[in-house]
């Protein structure tokens, strides 16, 4: 009953924009809310429907707390691609130029992710196990919860779900074609390929458990 969802879009024909576009399905219907921002926003995540944060271009960075929506300033990186958070005190977001910024509950901070590429996305299952991903050749970094280091490398990968320290899910798309998607996926020890059934690029993984995880991407 309680779901997200954030984006935008320009309408060229018409000239309209319509950007900063939050929605929140409570088990029956959509609805749109006010976000204060005119900018793209690019991932959303909720703690519980009294914590929700979503970030997008321009470095914004907004804050739900169970009434409205406000801005918050999380430290300066251009786009901020995605966000997620194990717990009201323990929040990443990450974006352009290997950005890294933590929330601990009462103030952010700058985090060294050791890379200059654009970070797409991150997934936090604690404050120990947190997994984000970049445009090649970085591929996957990992967080132990002291610091961040390269995980794998090799393909240009835009999101990333940790269901458990066991099954990790990774997408994007496989470089030396540009045409063709790929997943990857972390067993605790070592990632491997799965096949994905389709050559469109992927986006987007959600694990909500071992035997159901869905991906999106190009062309529907």
């Amino acid at each position: 009953n309680h779901v997200w969802a954030v984006g935008g879009y320009i309408d060229p024909a018409n000239d309209l924009y319509y950007l900063g576009i939050i929605l929140s399905f409570n088990g029956t219907k959509w609805t749109s809310h006010t976000s204060s921002t005119l900018a793209y926003l690019y991932d959303v995540h909720a703690v519980d429907s009294n914590h929700v944060w979503a970030v997008g271009y321009q470095s914004t960075s907004l804050f739900y707390n169970g009434v409205s929506w406000s801005e918050k300033y999380t430290g300066y990186i251009y786009k901020k691609n995605g966000v997620s958070a194990s717990d009201a005190n323990h929040v990443w977001v990450v974006g352009s130029d290997g950005g890294i910024v933590f929330f601990n509950g009462t103030s952010w901070s700058f985090q060294s992710s050791g890379i200059t590429y654009d970070l797409r996305g991150v997934s936090a299952l604690d404050a120990n196990h947190v997994w984000a991903v970049s445009k090649f050749p970085s591929g996957v970094l990992f967080y132990d919860g002291t610091s961040w280091s390269v995980q794998t490398s090799g393909n240009p990968l835009d999101g990333v779900s940790a269901l458990d320290a066991n099954h990790v899910w990774a997408v994007g798309e496989f470089h030396l074609t540009c045409s063709s998607s790929i997943i990857v996926f972390y067993d605790g020890t070592s990632w491997s390929h799965q096949y994905s059934g389709t050559e469109n690029r992927l986006y987007g993984v959600s694990a909500s458990d071992a035997n159901n995880v869905w991906a999106v991407g190009d062309y529907g």
